[in-house]
Formats: C-alpha cells, structure tokens, sequence
C-alpha cells in the first residue's frame, strides 16, 4: 500500500481512477483469475513458485518474478523476552505463540517452517491485527525481511532464523493474454526498483 501511494504521487494522473485492493495470497490469486482485478502481486516461498505459476497456467494466467531470494525473518515486539536473542531456531517455532495470516494454505507457510496445525497459531486476516498481536500480546511472526518496516517499528525487532534456508519471491500474476498499459507498467516498474533497493539486489 505504501508502494502505492508513493506511486499516486510521483506519478499523478488527474482523471484516472486507480482501484487497490490488500488481501491475502490464496484471495489474490482468486481475484487475478476471476479478472476482478488485471494485476496481482504477491509474495510466496521460492520452492513453492512453481505451483502457483502451475495452477496460474490452468487459468490462463502467468506468473513473473519482480524481486527473488528475500529471506524470512521472526517479528517481535521488543517487550518480548525472546527479543533480546541474536536469532530463532527453525526447530523452535512450533512451540512459540505464533501469529500468522488465515490467508494462506498451510503448505504455503506453516507447513514450509515445520510448523504442524496444531500448534499455538493465532490466525489474523489483516496486517493490522497481526501486528497488534505482536506488539501488544507477545505474539510471534514470521514475515518477508523488510527494512522499510523494520525502521516504521521502533517498537519491535526482527530475527534470522536460523535452520532455515528457503527464501521468499515476490510476483507479478496477469493473464497471458493481457498487455499492462503505460501506466500499469511505470507501476511494476516503481515496485521493482523499492524492492531491489531495499534489499540491495
């Protein structure tokens, strides 16, 4: 969203009427295919981009890599005790109260960290509620690497996790047969360069 914004302002276009929508993975890929929306992005782990662009291909949809090899890290609020650790064990999250997004087929996410359904998982639809439960209950979560959030969340700290050596990929998903305008290119493009930027790619 914040992309977005930014976009709106350095590239403004009076009498245009853009439409945005934030949700989850599985709600993204839905509304890309349903053609609710022409563009989606989406991030997923690196061994799991081939099912999805797989399952985009049954919908006549293709999937683009915007920026490949984030890695996971564990978001915490700085009151919890485990904050002051240099990093988390793979092979500890599944006994930590964890916070995660509903959003996501347990292959997608839980089940790439280890994490098996009955653990002590706390599912969240929006990015809101997930870092209050963060921050304001001591919850656990494990998100995509970002800087610009690690310096907006003076309040909470951010750990490697250790074990662990899958990364993640953020996409691009469209039907094959459409052509992004000019604008929707400057887009991806703008997006392209924040995430290479912030990850020094």
């Amino acid at each position: 969203m914040q992309s977005f914004i930014l976009f709106k302002k350095s590239h403004p276009a009076p009498g245009v009427q853009d439409a945005f929508k934030e949700t989850g993975l599985i709600q993204t890929i839905r509304d890309a295919i349903a053609q609710q929306y022409r563009l989606c992005m989406f991030y997923c782990f690196q061994s799991r981009r081939e099912h999805h662009a797989r399952y985009a291909a049954r919908y006549n949809m293709v999937v683009e890599p915007l920026c490949e090899g984030i890695p996971a890290v564990a978001l915490l609020s700085r009151q919890n005790p485990l904050s002051s650790r240099r990093d988390i064990r793979l092979e500890d999250l599944p006994t930590r109260r964890l916070v995660t997004y509903e959003n996501f087929e347990y292959e997608d996410w839980l089940g790439m960290l280890g994490i098996p359904p009955s653990a002590n998982v706390l599912y969240i639809f929006d990015r809101g509620g997930l870092l209050d439960a963060v921050r304001k209950d001591n919850y656990m979560a494990v998100v995509m690497h970002d800087p610009q959030q690690q310096r907006e969340l003076a309040d909470c700290v951010t750990l490697p996790i250790t074990g662990f050596s899958d990364t993640l990929d953020v996409c691009l998903m469209r039907s094959k047969s459409y052509t992004l305008n000019a604008r929707e290119k400057k887009f991806v493009q703008f997006c392209k360069k924040r995430l290479q930027a912030a990850h020094e790619i």
